[in-house]
């Protein structure tokens, strides 16, 4: 929170209050994409709890919000927590897809995870360079730590239109929670994201996607 206060003041973005924030969950709920008209709207969240057996397993929250007018520069969190223990504590990969149409900063590429057993034992772990990166997004990889059964993390970036004829602007936030096979591979890429359908050895979890108008 303190690194995005810094970047939110450092560029003047303007804090929603409580009721506009009530106001764009209501809007938004149950929706695959969200029309995020951001100069009007100021934040576009989307917010996902999957659930298996009627179980909460994992919840996904996808947040843009205007850093800059003149560059159309916006800045794009992701951000999980795990509502089970996961038995299966290995390699997990998560990010955010893009169009073509969109560019990512990759100078302000900021993840960070944070893992308790209990409030005597809590590591944190911060990364700034992305396991994978392309033309569609970018991608981190990390490993839970086995002997934590809480666990929480966000990716922060901050993208512009790849040029100024774009009229919009497609972000989705991914998390592939990976076991053995992928484990300590190095062949995990984003054909994989694109391509997936029920891989045995991993599971994927995908936020709806925001869709950012751009007012010229």
């Amino acid at each position: 929170m303190d690194f995005f206060r810094a970047r939110r003041a450092a560029n003047q973005w303007n804090e929603p209050d409580e009721q506009t924030v009530k106001e764009i969950f209501k809007k938004q709920a149950d929706h695959q994409m969200i029309q995020c008209h951001i100069e009007k709207q100021k934040l576009c969240t989307t917010s996902t709890i999957y659930t298996d057996h009627q179980k909460n397993i994992i919840k996904l929250t996808l947040s843009v919000s205007s850093l800059n007018r003149e560059e159309h520069r916006y800045a794009v969190v992701l951000s999980y927590e795990w509502l089970i223990d996961p038995k299966e504590k290995e390699t997990d990969f998560y990010g955010i897809l893009t169009t073509e149409n969109a560019v990512v900063d990759y100078h302000h590429v900021y993840s960070s995870y944070k893992t308790y057993q209990d409030r005597s034992h809590v590591s944190i772990q911060h990364s700034r360079k992305p396991y994978q990166s392309s033309v569609v997004g970018y991608m981190m990889k990390n490993s839970l730590r086995k002997e934590s059964s809480r666990h929480f993390g966000y990716v922060y970036s901050e993208i512009v239109p790849s040029d100024r004829a774009q009229t919009y602007i497609d972000v989705e936030g991914f998390y592939v929670h990976a076991h053995r096979a992928w484990s300590d591979s190095d062949l995990f890429s984003f054909q994989d994201v694109y391509n997936w359908n029920g891989k045995a050895d991993a599971v994927m979890f995908k936020s709806p996607v925001i869709r950012i108008f751009i007012q010229p």
